[in-house]
């Protein structure tokens, strides 16, 4: 499988395959392409901590960087430790919105954790 966003071979897993058709669902909504990055970390979530699913405009990479957005891609029914986990990254990259989805399902919040949309926006 090739990442659409970032042009190379990546393990066809069951979260990639949601990443992916998320990405196309975000192109088909308008968001520009170069804005995203995929499997961003973040120094405050620490080293075991993984890497946030899609970042898009992100800003002072070198230094931690900040977000307009987050969102976490899931292969599984969304729980409250998924929510739990976007939202730590979201205080990490200081974004102004985050979201989770497993393709189907979205949960958006902004940054005063107010749920913002059941259904992602357009750009």
């Amino acid at each position: 499988m090739v990442c659409r966003l970032r042009g190379y071979a990546v393990p066809d897993t069951p979260e990639e395959r949601v990443r992916q058709r998320v990405i196309g669902q975000l192109f088909a909504l308008g968001y520009p392409w170069h804005l995203w990055r995929c499997e961003v970390s973040h120094p405050q979530l620490g080293r075991d901590a993984g890497r946030a699913d899609l970042v898009m405009g992100l800003t002072d990479a070198i230094n931690g960087g900040t977000a307009r957005m987050i969102i976490e891609c899931k292969a599984q029914r969304l729980t409250t430790a998924d929510a739990a986990q976007v939202a730590a990254y979201a205080r990490a990259f200081r974004a102004e919105v985050w979201a989770i989805t497993d393709g189907t399902v979205w949960q958006v919040w902004n940054r005063d954790h107010e749920v913002v949309a059941a259904d992602f926006p357009a750009f």
